[in-house]
């Protein structure tokens, strides 16, 4: 059931989880809740003394980002609900960043109806003690299913709080019940959707819609990624709307030009550097598979690690039917970044049977005993053996783990522990650009980039992004000419329209054409190598070096504008007009970037 509180009231951000049990008569916590709020004990006299086993634990959150900061909040709370032995739980979310205060209250309805009002009553004096109260009519219920409407309606006649069948959001989240679905997360397309439906928007050229799709359509999902799994559909709809986007615009007019999977791959690999949706959502869930891997001491860690690990390590851990959707949400993702992960020898000291630094996993598990003379080796021990290393062991193990140990290369440190860490990271840390590179490594093996076959030459030239997005569509053949254009089968000639005789390729608009050679031989481009190239990425990008870059790059730009122009607008430049507009634009980028 979750109640919401009108007060206003400045406080620190804190999470008190409050783990009770009761009787038929009573509830027991350690701790009255109000005592947290104004720094005093308050006896109550429905709560008995705490028994041993009821424990206050207090989540005081880092420096850290607020999105991020947030999440991990909301997984908590998520996470509370979930303790097996748990009959009733108070979760007290309190949020510095406002003058609100939000109280969450879960409780288990075996709690008898008697008792439960008089809790109410209690909790309602005591705020108003403080000058406080309690705003009823924005309180709600809910309740789980299959619960007796008679004891919902008890329960509504006694708290006078509605009862709900959804409970909400929390700082944007939703919080859900049962397994994700499509529904819940529809919100994310209509924001997105929302967001580029600015007037402002429809102003925007190609290159000020990728800005956009780049910076903005992909943090709105990022948000709620960091601790839902997303349903696939809902990330391609994602995915959908941030090409529609690029290509169409708002209007919904214009072709694809590059295909997704080239879109979405980095930009030194040819790509525009948009990330694809479910891979983002992995990658951010890859920092709470890398808070579990390290066994950081947070709260929601070691919740699921004593609830869901059994002693096992999250890297060969599983997720069961009667899982909740936050761990298998974390499941899923470890399981497509396990693979990343690999055991660093240290000082060796870790348990040969009980620890995960062999690819087998638990090599205890594979073995119906173990000889007690073997129960205390180390890794170190075993692997540091001369000769055959299984034959210091008394035990057995099956043959294809005996040739791994006896083929297993390693030097031990005894300054450092043992650890797992990321393969993907220099500094072997997790982090989500690391797990991006990683997981794309996966789908297309990337081979040693060298500087000759990098795209990065094409960003970082000096002049403006149009430029460079418009080279970069020439370097993939994909600028829209009549030849690309009846290849797609979108016209039905592929004749250029204004000389009528050869195919209209890239290289015949911008060099082949008469009146471009013309332009060109005026910018003192006379070389007759300079005319004889027939591959578009090899002659840019040996244009686009030495003193005449500028010059070079500006005229392959008006030169496919004065033929957008006379094809679209009937518009018929003269060639003096043409380089006029050359040279200022030239002057121009000169100024800016050099």
């Amino acid at each position: 059931m979750i109640m919401s509180f009108g007060i206003s009231l400045i406080l620190a951000s804190i999470i008190s989880v409050f783990q009770t049990s009761q009787s038929s008569s009573s509830c027991t916590v350690s701790r009255h809740p109000l005592s947290l709020f104004f720094g005093t004990k308050i006896n109550c006299p429905l709560l008995s003394p705490p028994m041993a086993s009821d424990k206050v634990i207090r989540y005081l959150p880092t420096s850290s980002s607020y999105a991020w900061k947030n999440s991990l909040l909301l997984l908590i709370m998520q996470c509370s609900m979930e303790i097996g032995n748990l009959s009733t739980s108070l979760i007290e979310v309190r949020r510095y960043h406002t003058f609100s205060l939000q109280m969450m209250f879960f409780f288990s309805l075996r709690l008898e109806i008697l008792n439960f009002a008089s809790l109410m009553i209690y909790l309602i004096d005591s705020v108003g003690l403080r000058g406080l109260k309690i705003n009823i009519s924005k309180s709600r219920a809910f309740y789980s299913t299959g619960t007796p409407h008679e004891k919902i309606n008890k329960l509504i006649f006694n708290s006078g709080i509605r009862n709900t069948t959804s409970l909400g959001k929390y700082l944007g989240f939703p919080m859900l019940q049962g397994r994700p679905k499509r529904n819940d997360f529809n919100f994310i397309i209509e924001k997105m959707q929302n967001r580029l439906a600015s007037r402002k928007n429809r102003l925007l050229n190609r290159t000020g819609r990728l800005a956009l799709a780049t910076s903005v359509l992909s943090s709105i999902p990022a948000y709620y990624m960091q601790i839902n799994w997303l349903p696939q559909n809902i990330c391609d709809s994602i995915d959908q709307t941030t090409q529609n986007f690029i290509w169409r615009g708002i209007d919904n007019k214009g072709i694809h030009l590059v295909n997704w999977k080239k879109i979405t791959t980095p930009k030194r690999l040819a790509g525009l550097g948009i990330r694809m949706a479910r891979n983002a959502n992995t990658c951010l869930f890859g920092k709470l598979v890398w808070d579990m891997v390290q066994s950081t001491n947070k709260l929601w860690v070691n919740l699921l690690s004593s609830k869901y690990t059994e002693g096992s390590h999250i890297l060969h851990a599983n997720a069961a039917s009667s899982s909740s959707p936050s761990w298998a949400s974390i499941i899923r993702a470890k399981d497509v970044l396990k693979n990343g992960y690999f055991w660093r020898a240290g000082s060796g000291s870790s348990s040969f049977w009980f620890s995960n630094w062999c690819s087998h996993g638990h090599l205890g598990s594979l073995v119906p005993i173990i000889y007690i003379h073997d129960t205390h080796l180390t890794v170190k021990d075993v692997l540091t053996f001369t000769g055959q290393r299984t034959e210091a062991l008394y035990t057995s193990l099956p043959q294809p783990v005996a040739d791994t140990i006896n083929s297993f290369h390693t030097n031990f440190n005894s300054t450092v522990e043992d650890a797992f860490i990321w393969s993907h990271n220099k500094n072997g840390v997790y982090s989500i650009k690391s797990g991006y590179s990683w997981l794309l490594s996966l789908v297309e093996p990337v081979n040693v980039i060298t500087p000759h076959y990098s795209w990065s030459w094409i960003w970082n030239l000096q002049v403006p992004e149009k430029f460079k997005f418009f080279i970069w569509l020439a370097c993939h053949d994909a600028v829209p000419t009549l030849s690309l254009l009846q290849h797609r089968h979108i016209t039905t000639s592929e004749t250029c329209g204004r000389c009528g005789e050869e195919e209209e390729t890239f290289l015949h608009c911008v060099r082949g054409w008469r009146l471009s050679c013309v332009i060109w031989q005026r910018f003192d481009f006379t070389n007759q190598d300079f005319f004889s190239s027939n591959c578009a990425q090899e002659w840019i990008k040996k244009g686009s070096k030495g003193p005449s870059r500028t010059i070079f790059l500006t005229v392959l730009w008006w030169l496919w504008r004065h033929r957008n122009q006379t094809c679209f607008n009937s518009e018929t430049w003269s060639i003096t007009r043409v380089c006029i507009n050359i040279q200022n634009s030239a002057d121009i980028t000169e100024k800016i970037f050099h």
